[in-house]
């Protein structure tokens, strides 16, 4: 069994390597996600120190605001416990002056989400992790959300959907290249005010036994249907795989966007 595990393990790691550099713009919380040399991220925290060397006791050569941009030079050996994970010190570029950030008080990328700039980091809790979100105002000011992560390897992906009144979602979109491993996501909808989560889907499957999908089609998706969105669930239980017996399930729900929900509850009937 150990074997069996560290198998699946390895090629979990050796898939998602593959994977980060077809889809450079994944996240995790190993080295394989690291910031590259060339790439112009932005300060997550406000007020982010500039040093001269990569340690907290060097000299301070200038503060970030919140959502300034930085050429990432190089990744240092360095590293330090933020947030509650090991993070890299990373030379940078900044105001034609070079200096040293930890990789934890930067982006993992900036989204422009109607009209909002968010910026996202990770934070570890024992064996919790979250993604904080921060929407920075005109101001300067901003907010922040806290959310669960399921998986910690994901994508953040803008979708237009298509309904009146809904306008652009954040779809926080789970990796899952191994049995067992949440590949579903979050959808929610950023707004000047508050941050609304409209939906957790999830994609889970264990080979040659189930596998289980939940996910929305927009109107603009093949099969979509104008101003609606729907809501399709889809199992299959593998019941006698010597004579490839199997059981499927389907089950669909058209949704409404209405008085900033969506109606009716597709969670309602959940068994």
């Amino acid at each position: 069994m150990k074997t069996r595990n560290f198998l699946a393990a390895f090629t979990l790691l050796i898939t998602f390597a593959i994977q980060a550099q077809m889809h450079p713009k994944f996240h995790c919380l190993w080295g394989e996600c690291d910031f590259q040399p060339g790439q112009l991220i932005y300060a997550f925290g406000d007020n982010v120190k500039m040093r001269t060397a990569p340690n907290t006791n060097a000299k301070v050569l200038d503060y970030l605001p919140i959502g300034h941009p930085v050429l990432i030079v190089e990744k240092t050996s360095e590293t330090m416990t933020y947030n509650g994970y090991e993070s890299p010190f990373y030379k940078v570029e900044y105001d034609n002056a070079t200096g040293y950030i930890l990789g934890a008080l930067l982006s993992l990328e900036k989204k422009e989400i109607n009209g909002n700039t968010l910026l996202f980091s990770y934070k570890k809790e024992g064996d919790a992790t979250f993604l904080l979100m921060r929407n920075r105002k005109s101001d300067g000011s901003y907010t922040q959300d806290k959310i669960p992560l399921a998986n910690s390897m994901l994508s953040l992906e803008v979708k237009d959907s298509g309904i009146d009144g809904l306008n652009q979602l954040l779809y926080v979109s789970y990796l899952s290249e191994a049995c067992g491993v949440e590949g579903g996501g979050i959808y929610l909808l950023p707004t000047q005010d508050n941050l609304v989560q409209l939906a957790e889907l999830s994609q889970v499957s264990e080979a040659g036994q189930f596998w289980y999908s939940e996910r929305f089609i927009f109107p603009s998706d093949e099969g979509g249907v104008p101003q609606k969105i729907l809501f399709k669930k889809e199992r299959s239980v593998t019941i006698d795989e010597s004579h490839n017996w199997v059981s499927n399930s389907e089950e669909s729900v058209e949704l409404s966007w209405q008085d900033g929900k969506l109606l009716p509850d597709f969670r309602k009937n959940q068994d």
